[in-house]
Formats: C-alpha cells, sequence, structure tokens
C-alpha cells in the first residue's frame, strides 16, 4: 500500500473511532482552523480542548499511544492502538513518516470529512 493509502485508510479508521467513542466530534471542530501539524489545532486538540494539552487529553481518553514504541512497550489494556494508525499523526508509515506532503494529505482528507456532513 502506499503512502497515500496508508493515509487514507487511517482517517477512515479515526473517523470510525471518533463517531463510536465521540459521537458529536464534528461540531466540536472548525475545519478553517484545523492544522494537522499543530496539537491545539488538530482534530484531537480541538475535540478535546485546544492548547496543547488537548491532544494529550485526547489520545488518553481514546487510549492511543503517541508512539508506536510506547504503544510496543504498553502494559496491556492500557492502549488500544497508535495515533498514526488512526489519521492523528502524519508519522504513519515508512513512505509517509512525517513528511510535508504527509500533514498536508491529512489536512485534507479531515477538511473534506467536516465538509462532507
Amino acid at each position: 500500500m502506499d503512502g497515500t493509502a496508508v493515509i487514507e485508510a487511517a482517517v477512515a479508521k479515526g473517523v470510525a473511532l471518533l463517531d463510536r467513542e465521540v459521537p458529536n466530534w464534528r461540531s466540536q471542530v472548525n475545519a478553517e482552523l484545523l492544522v494537522m501539524r499543530s496539537s491545539s489545532s488538530c482534530i484531537i486538540g480541538q475535540i478535546f480542548g485546544g492548547i496543547p494539552i488537548g491532544y494529550w487529553k485526547g489520545l488518553a481518553a481514546l487510549k492511543l499511544a503517541n508512539s508506536e514504541m510506547q504503544l510496543r512497550d504498553s502494559r496491556d489494556g492500557e492502549y488500544v492502538g497508535y495515533a498514526g494508525d488512526y489519521g492523528f499523526t502524519a508519522f504513519i508509515s515508512d513512505e509517509a513518516y512525517g513528511e510535508e506532503w504527509a500533514w498536508d494529505k491529512l489536512e485534507e482528507l479531515w477538511r473534506a470529512e467536516l465538509l462532507s456532513r
């Protein structure tokens, strides 16, 4: 799977997670202010309180690890997955790992999701 396809799949998985865990999440996010590189203006940051702490509060509430290493080293049940696997960070795959185009693609896909409803 190429980098773009990995990102598309991750965002779809993130949408499903938010739909299940935070049913009104779309109403809490301002698409015009969406900046996926920012821990206060990204999807999770906006939903869980803005300011840099929102991202971290959101990861904790959703039981997502911030890194694959954190997930690997966690206790059983501490995390259900890695934030990148849900499209919440561009550190996803070898092809997209933190690349500018990957952040741009994440932002484009999340913004499209917000504006489609």
